[in-house]
């Protein structure tokens, strides 16, 4: 309970916002704006909530119609986030890694599917941080995996992109440098001014 008495969530319908609580109810949503509420604390990305990719088709649904409440042409910007696999990789849990991993893969593939169908629509998948030093190790014919920290670390993290602009990030970039880009695409003219060109790959010496 909040110290001020506010409800937040009649707050939210106050503004004209539907909010809901269950799969079902979020399935259901065929305009906006939307809030969902699906657990008190972190989610437990089984059923009966929503997975991730459920909630990314559906946003991706309510943000690319014609609408009064958001635009009178479909544009959009909307950040997904799978933040338990930070949460595994914190634990050292390798098997829940694996499992985050595939349902965020879900989710992405949502994404994806939308923007091929677009045509008009950039997808850009990355990390801020790695997290536990997954370590991969040959074990005879078997792969072992092991961790060398139970924090984040200065690990390298990939950065897929798909669409128009997906060009902007080939390279090693700054991972500070990723939302300026996205910046410049989005004509964001007062943002920070994001670099000209995407910082070259390191080569090791002599080539």
């Amino acid at each position: 309970e909040r110290k001020d008495g506010r409800n937040l969530i009649e707050v939210a319908r106050a503004a004209g916002y539907k909010v809901v609580f269950s799969r079902d109810q979020l399935a259901a949503l065929n305009s906006g704006p939307a809030v969902g509420l699906f657990a008190d604390d972190g989610m437990t990305t089984y059923a009966p909530e929503p997975m991730l990719d459920e909630m990314t088709r559906v946003a991706i649904g309510l943000l690319s119609k014609k609408a009064d409440w958001f635009a009178p042409e479909p544009r959009f910007f909307m950040m997904i986030e799978s933040s338990q696999i930070d949460w595994a990789g914190h634990a050292n849990d390798t098997d829940n890694t694996i499992r985050q991993t595939l349902l965020f893969d879900l989710a992405v593939k949502e994404a994806l599917d939308f923007a091929e169908r677009d045509t008009n629509t950039l997808v850009v998948v990355t990390a801020d941080h790695e997290t536990g030093g997954l370590l991969i190790k040959a074990d005879r014919r078997e792969p072992t995996a092991d961790w060398n920290s139970g924090g984040h670390t200065a690990g390298d993290v990939p950065i897929y992109a798909f669409g128009p602009g997906s060009s902007l990030f080939m390279g090693t970039h700054d991972i500070a440098d990723i939302p300026k880009i996205i910046a410049r695409l989005l004509n964001f003219n007062n943002f920070p001014t994001p670099l000209k060109a995407a910082r070259p790959v390191l080569q090791p010496a002599g080539q």
